[in-house]
């Protein structure tokens, strides 16, 4: 992450601490309490999103397993809800095909396991809307579709992993700018009611805020 963009998120994660260490000031502010969950929701997604740079840039012996064990944790009951389907529709062919242990889906180099994955997931698709009523629904279908790809830029030699880098920077700047819109639009807005009956709250947060410019705009003001 780049040197601007990590003290951003600093000055998110140290402005969301004293938040939280305050929360008893503001907790009955209904659009303060919305503003904050706003915040707190906007940094858990940046979190995800470094782990994955991080991922991406590094990965560990240890991460490319955890990704794998993501990646069979998640096919494996949209197999099986196909699976199911099949055997409900009579259908001999496709419950044929969808007859698959953990260990055959495992089979093999991982380049090659990586492509098997992505086919059957491809033969899958068009029965999305047949597997609603098994639980299965399009957003689980994509978010296993995701975890296999960075499994597969994971690998060595991977052609795709540059690319999926460039995006996932791109996410994480544009999550981190979210939320720094949702301070100087909302947060920072709201915390002036407290500028002079809790002069230390205000300080403190004001304090905080300067990594995101807070000083300068006011002073600009």
């Amino acid at each position: 992450m780049r040197k601007r963009l990590e003290n951003k998120f600093k000055m998110i994660l140290t402005v969301l601490q004293i938040l939280s260490d305050r929360e008893e000031l503001w907790k009955t502010n209904v659009p303060m309490k919305m503003a904050v969950t706003e915040l707190n929701k906007g940094k858990g997604k940046a979190e995800k999103l470094i782990q994955k740079q991080e991922m991406l840039k590094k990965p560990s012996g240890d991460a490319k397993l955890n990704q794998k064990k993501l990646v069979t944790d998640l096919l494996l009951p949209i197999i099986g809800a196909i699976s199911a389907w099949a055997a409900d529709t009579n259908n001999e062919e496709l419950k044929q095909k969808f007859s698959l242990s953990k260990k055959n889906l495992l089979k093999g180099r991982e380049m090659v396991v990586v492509e098997r994955l992505l086919g059957i997931l491809d033969m899958i698709t068009p029965y999305t809307e047949s597997l609603i009523p098994y639980g299965i629904t399009k957003e689980m279908i994509t978010e296993c579709y995701s975890a296999i790809m960075l499994f597969k830029v994971m690998l060595p030699k991977s052609r795709e992993k540059q690319k999926v880098l460039k995006t996932v920077t791109e996410q994480l700047k544009n999550e981190i700018d979210d939320c720094v819109v949702t301070l100087e639009e909302r947060i920072d807005k709201m915390m002036l009611n407290y500028k002079m009956p809790q002069p230390d709250f205000y300080t403190e947060y004001t304090n905080a805020r300067i990594i995101g410019g807070w000083e300068k705009k006011e002073e600009n003001n």
